[in-house]
């Protein structure tokens, strides 16, 4: 189920793309994981806190604030198209301004990507009660290491390389350039077959 959400996710990212201001870091594009919710929420795409999220337990993409499911539909058989569609309409009918655009600047890491064709499985409700427990020990985990530190950047996971991370910034060289460290962790990839903690420069 990897793969599976994290094309979904994709439709978050893509939202971010849409209706927000480009960030040179792309980060307007990236997610955030609410453990209580057991979901993937993209950022606010309004002014009325609207954001597009993906409930893992569901298995179901959703329009809400931070206090109200508005929509919803279940991911199970639905086509990319048909997804798509869905978003643009649903997010007009709630105040979000513009149009849906599903044009992703990068390529994921497999075989059959989301083209017009391409169908959602049933789900395995173990398997994603698994990826839901991951998320939820490496949300728990780097907020406990930057509890305490104000040169640390939000937690967030990142919609090409899907993994959940954080910045923090440790010291500046001679020419005034900030050097950091990143934590986080990974899905499993072509280094390692399984969920990896990272630290690195």
């Amino acid at each position: 189920m990897v793969e599976t959400m994290h094309k979904a996710a994709q439709y978050l990212a893509m939202a971010g793309k849409s209706y927000l201001e480009v960030k040179k870091d792309d980060s307007h594009t990236n997610l955030e994981w609410l453990g209580k919710k057991k979901s993937l929420v993209s950022h606010d795409l309004n002014d009325h806190g609207i954001r597009l999220a993906i409930n893992y337990k569901q298995y179901a993409l959703e329009i809400l604030t931070d206090d109200e499911l508005l929509d919803a539909i279940s991911l199970t058989g639905e086509s990319h198209d048909f997804l798509c569609s869905w978003i643009n309409e649903g997010l007009k009918r709630y105040g979000v301004k513009g149009d849906f655009k599903f044009e992703s600047h990068y390529i994921l890491p497999y075989k059959n990507g989301l083209n017009k064709d391409y169908q959602f499985p049933a789900p395995n409700a173990d398997k994603l009660q698994d990826l839901i427990d991951q998320r939820n020990v490496c949300d728990a985990a780097l907020r406990s290491v930057l509890s305490d530190r104000k040169d640390a950047s939000k937690i967030r996971i990142w919609p090409h390389h899907f993994d959940t991370g954080a910045i923090i910034e440790v010291d500046e060289d001679n020419d005034g350039l900030i050097k950091t460290i990143g934590l986080g962790l990974s899905i499993p990839d072509t280094m390692i077959n399984g969920f990896y903690f990272y630290a690195s420069p």
